[in-house]
């Protein structure tokens, strides 16, 4: 992708836009519907390996680590365990369609999607190792509708993923539908006349799906 740059460091991985994006994202940093042009996937130390329970707010310690790095701006901020090495970088390009996928992938906290919940307090979450973390810009201008069904699609084709390599989650043994602190970013081009649908029956659709499941596939292959 000819307009944006990225940094990758044993400790994050930086990817900013020339342009700004509208994005929306379940990141805990930033998250809801924004105008960003900055998002970082930040490794997270062993305050974070669920042996303290007091730590600084992750919100806060994504925004001093931006801070550090010259983004005063709005940002999209994620956090994992998995190593930086986990990176990937997928670009789909059809007609005048073009996804770019990001993604960095740990699958110890795997879980299944309807299984027993570890806490039980509404506000409690522990920060557990691991988390797919998933940024996917599209070249195009999308409505809010259509990014919400880009999210739907990204979060299918990550369990197809998980399906094809046979991962398991570590406490009931089954098929994991992904971890529990999974983060998704969908960013689009601002304009009007945005494209209003990306299922699986459009050509959107079937590119986001591609590009996750090809990513993930390489993050996690061994």
């Amino acid at each position: 992708m000819q307009n944006l740059e990225i940094v990758q460091t044993k400790e994050s991985v930086i990817i900013s836009l020339k342009e700004k994006y509208k994005v929306l994202s379940s990141a805990v940093a930033g998250g809801g519907l924004k105008t960003i042009s900055d998002f970082i996937i930040l490794k997270v130390d062993e305050n974070y390996d669920g042996k303290k329970d007091k730590f600084e707010a992750p919100e806060i310690t994504l925004k001093k680590f931006a801070y550090s790095k010259g983004i005063r701006k709005n940002f999209i901020g994620m956090m994992t365990s998995a190593k930086m090495e986990s990176f990937r970088e997928v670009e789909i390009e059809n007609q005048s369609v073009k996804v770019s996928l990001f993604l960095t992938a740990g699958v110890s906290n795997a879980k299944r999607a309807g299984d027993k919940a570890e806490y039980t307090n509404i506000n409690e979450l522990k920060y557990e190792a691991g988390t797919i973390n998933i940024i996917c810009l599209i070249n195009l201008p999308l409505t809010d509708e259509a990014l919400v069904e880009a999210i739907m699609i990204i979060t299918e084709a990550k369990s197809v993923a998980l399906q094809m390599l046979n991962i398991k989650t570590y406490d009931t043994k089954t098929i994991a539908t992904g971890t529990g602190t999974d983060s998704i970013a969908v960013g689009c081009r601002i304009g009007k006349n945005g494209i209003r649908y990306c299922g699986k029956h459009t050509l959107l659709g079937e590119i986001i799906a591609k590009s996750v499941i090809k990513a993930l596939l390489s993050s996690l292959s061994k």
